[in-house]
């Protein structure tokens, strides 16, 4: 049985990955750059090595690195939504205070078109709704 065969029988490796896998063990073979994480079992090892003239620390290697990337993409996608939820929202908190602000601010001025100086109360409303919203945001 080949290496890819013997790849491609075991129930933990999609048939779609198996090309990379072997690629991989190729490629770390001749690097000889990295180290043993997770370990597959030695017979398998030892039949993939065997078939490619691959050592066997490589193909442990190169599947460990393949489990990794597959554990690691759901958690980059999650952190990714994350991060634009994230930023949707202080988006929005800024358009909201800017609102609150321009109205608070309009309603200052009106107050002191039609009841005079003594209109500035609803700026200090204003400036106390602002204050809020803003606490709110921090909090």
């Amino acid at each position: 049985m080949g290496i890819e065969e013997t790849l491609r029988g075991r129930p933990d490796i999609p048939d779609e990955d198996v090309q990379e896998i072997i690629a991989r063990a190729a490629k770390l073979q001749d690097h000889e750059s990295a180290t043993v994480k997770n370990l597959a079992s030695a017979a398998e090892v030892a039949a993939v090595a065997e078939e490619l003239d691959i050592e066997t620390q490589y193909v442990d290697l190169a599947i460990a690195q393949w489990r990794e990337d597959n554990e690691a993409k759901p958690e980059a996608e999650a952190q990714t939504r994350i991060k634009g939820r994230g930023r949707k929202m202080m988006r929005w908190a800024i358009a909201s205070f800017i609102v609150v602000v321009l109205l608070g601010t309009a309603a200052a001025v009106g107050s002191v078109a039609v009841f005079g100086w003594s209109g500035l109360a609803g700026l200090g409303a204003a400036a106390a709704a602002a204050a809020s919203f803003l606490l709110w945001l921090i909090d």
